[in-house]
């Protein structure tokens, strides 16, 4: 067990293990020459998890076979998840 902190000020952050986890956080940048900087196409498609923060800002960028997980907060200390982007019969191997 670990914490993992916001990686707003470093967009990437990884964290060891099998397979590596990635946190990335795209809060501040922008689509094209922002976003090919980052490093993030280093992460994706490698045998690795990676969770995107403020992917919409890759949107149209981002693989296909995404998972796209959306958390809502609907009050009184209740969220709402969505989970979109694989078959639902899959969704047992998440």
């Amino acid at each position: 067990k670990r914490d993992i902190t916001s990686a707003s000020f470093t967009v990437i952050a990884e964290y060891p293990g099998n397979p590596p986890f990635f946190h990335m956080d795209l809060y501040r940048i922008s689509k094209g020459a922002d976003l090919e900087s980052t490093g993030i196409w280093d992460c994706l498609g490698t045998p690795s998890i990676s969770v995107i923060e403020w992917a919409e800002h890759a949107e149209g960028e981002l693989p296909e076979d995404s998972l796209k997980v959306t958390i809502k907060d609907i009050g009184n200390d209740m969220r709402e998840i969505t989970i979109e982007g694989k078959d639902e019969k899959d969704w047992d191997n998440l």
